[in-house]
């Protein structure tokens, strides 16, 4: 067993407040990890995660059997709130895009999609990397990623650089309640989540970073340069449940023709 934080404070990663030890937990069945609680701003984190390379080993974790409903699922939401936030026309990226699952899908739907990653191989949107696009991407989507942030304070930051409108995924944490430490999110058996956002978190960081969030309080949420209605987000990220998704879907073109047709060109040009 490896223990490496006995300490019962740690500066918080988001706001640098002083976050308070929660509770200790075995991560990977090898690390003795120590979780703190943040009062300030309500963010939990674990303590500075020294085991990423091993967590890593494998990009996608082993446990995640629903990665591909997942991304079918958000890939409808998601078109909703672009379609009508965000237009048909412009340009956005996937970051933290795993295999590029996602972004295939959201260009089979239409939209003119890019996928970045820093960890994961491009597999399924190869030829579509944000390396590939020459515009600015009017909105950026983080499924699943947040939690992944061992700095959330300075990774959130260049997500925001790169566009102010985010629309991203991530199971918030009751900060006046939090789950007990059996809660499936933590993720013990891979190691990889170590941060956790309340709704207070997410409100202070759209105030720092001077942006609008939203969210439907369960899983999706976006932070925007321009104010809509709560109400209107959370009509549109329920979209996909009262049949928005499949009125989006008839007016968009898919990409799937072409893209082949342009993967195809530029191999012939490359051999």
């Amino acid at each position: 067993m490896v223990i490496r934080s006995q300490r019962p404070t740690e500066e918080c990663r988001v706001c640098g407040g002083t976050a308070v030890l929660a509770f200790r937990a075995m991560l990977l069945s090898k690390h003795q990890v120590s979780y703190f609680s943040c009062p300030i701003c309500g963010f939990h984190q674990t303590e500075k995660p020294y085991w990423l390379n091993v967590a890593y080993e494998r990009p996608i974790n082993l446990s995640d059997t629903g990665l591909v409903s997942r991304n079918i699922l958000f890939s409808q939401k998601v078109s909703v709130i672009l379609y009508f936030l965000f237009g048909q026309e412009s340009q956005y990226l996937d970051y933290g895009g795993g295999y590029g699952l996602f972004t295939r899908l959201m260009r089979d739907i239409g939209f003119d999609y890019y996928w970045y990653d820093s960890l994961a191989e491009n597999m399924f949107a190869q030829g579509f990397s944000k390396k590939e696009s020459k515009e600015e991407f009017q909105a950026v989507t983080a499924i699943e990623v947040f939690e992944h942030f061992s700095d959330p304070g300075r990774e959130i930051r260049k997500v925001l650089e790169i566009s102010k409108n985010v629309v991203f995924t991530t199971e918030l944490i009751d900060s006046a309640h939090p789950p007990p430490r059996d809660w499936w999110y933590y993720g013990f058996d891979h190691g990889q989540h170590v941060a956790f956002y309340s709704l207070q978190t997410m409100r202070y960081l759209a105030r720092v970073h001077d942006v609008h969030f939203y969210t439907d309080r369960q899983r999706l949420h976006m932070f925007s340069a321009k104010p809509i209605s709560q109400t209107r987000f959370g009509f549109l990220a329920a979209g996909s449940r009262r049949g928005i998704f499949e009125y989006v879907k008839r007016r968009m073109k898919s990409k799937t023709d072409n893209d082949s047709l342009r993967l195809l060109a530029l191999g012939a040009q490359n051999k």
